[in-house]
Order: C-alpha cells, then structure tokens, then sequence
C-alpha cells in the first residue's frame, strides 16, 4: 500500500499521490526478492535433476536477474495500478480510510506472495533446466481434492519446456493461489 495512503485518503486528494514514485519504490523492494528466489529455484531445479555441478552459475543468474528486472517491473506496475484503481473508485464513492482498508487486508497480499513464488519458482526452474540441455518438464499438482479444474488435466503431462500445457498454460501459475510445481523429466529416463 503507498505509504501515504492515509493522509491522501482522510483528505480525499488522490490525486497527490505520487503513483509513479509508488511502483518504482514497489519495484525496487521486489527485484531482489524475486532474483533471490528465482536463483534458489534455479539451484533446486538443477539439483532435481542431479546436474548441480554441470552449470556456470554466474552466467545463469544472469539469464535469471533479466528475468527478475522484467518479472518484478511488471509485478509492481500490476499491484500499483490496482490499487490506484481501487483508491480512486473507493475515494470517488465517499469510502473511509478503514472502509478502503478492507481491500488491503492480508489475504491480498498472501494471494499475492503465493502466486508470485510459484511463477517465479517455475520461471528459475526452467531457466536452469534449460542451461543443462534439459528439455522437458512435468506439471504436477498436490493431487488432492483442492485440485482445480484448470490444473487436473496438467497434472502429470510431460511437454518440452516453453511449450503449453493442457491448460493452454507454459508453467504455474495457471490462477491465483495455484500450489502447482514443475519436476525436469529426463527423456528416456
């Protein structure tokens, strides 16, 4: 939430705020998340596979730090734009502070952190899978009852790396929440 929200919102002056100042501050406290976690999927994902040692790291987090610049730019862009949105809309309705608080509430931010760390998860597995020579990927799920209709048909589907799912998706998340995760598939293996 933009740290002067509060004082915009009890003035009703949105148009105040700095949105621009916003995201570039968002995105500034994300990249380094998202490059942390994106080169710990990477290593996960090459320790899965039993490759670890068969990589140059230092060439890979830079394949990986693009991604995270482009992944954590468009993150901030989407979570500023929203919430400029519901500001405006809930300020232009005569909401409260505590009212407009509602949109805010941890289960937003929670949606959030678990769709993101899945995607970038999946995103920095695939990036090292990929260094290895390896070139297919298997969707999976918890397999349980929570399963949603999007993911069942991917669960368990080998399609080479890049390509779409069964859903129509080329990695998780295929919906907020989504608990999917990839595991290399070693062909003829």
């Amino acid at each position: 939430m933009p740290s002067n929200l509060s004082a915009s919102a009890r003035g009703h002056k949105q148009d105040e705020l700095d949105w621009d100042e916003e995201r570039e501050e968002l995105y500034l406290l994300l990249l380094p998340l998202v490059l942390e976690a994106a080169q710990q999927a990477a290593i996960n994902g090459l320790d899965a596979a039993g490759l670890g040692g068969d990589v140059d790291l230092d060439l890979l987090f830079e394949d990986l730090r693009a991604f995270a610049e482009e992944y954590a730019r468009a993150l901030a862009e989407q979570i500023t734009d929203t919430t400029r949105e519901r500001v405006e809309a809930g300020l232009a309705a005569g909401m409260t502070l505590d009212e407009l608080a509602v949109w805010f509430e941890d289960s937003r931010a929670e949606a959030i952190g678990i769709s993101t760390i899945t995607e970038v998860f999946a995103q920095g597995n695939m990036t090292a899978w990929l260094a290895v020579g390896l070139a297919l990927h298997t969707w999976n799920t918890a397999g349980d009852n929570l399963v949603c209709p999007i993911c069942r048909p991917n669960d368990g589907t080998t399609v080479p790396i890049g390509f779409a799912f069964p859903s129509g998706h080329t990695r998780p998340t295929a919906h907020t929440r989504c608990r999917c995760w990839l595991s290399p598939a070693i062909a003829g293996g």
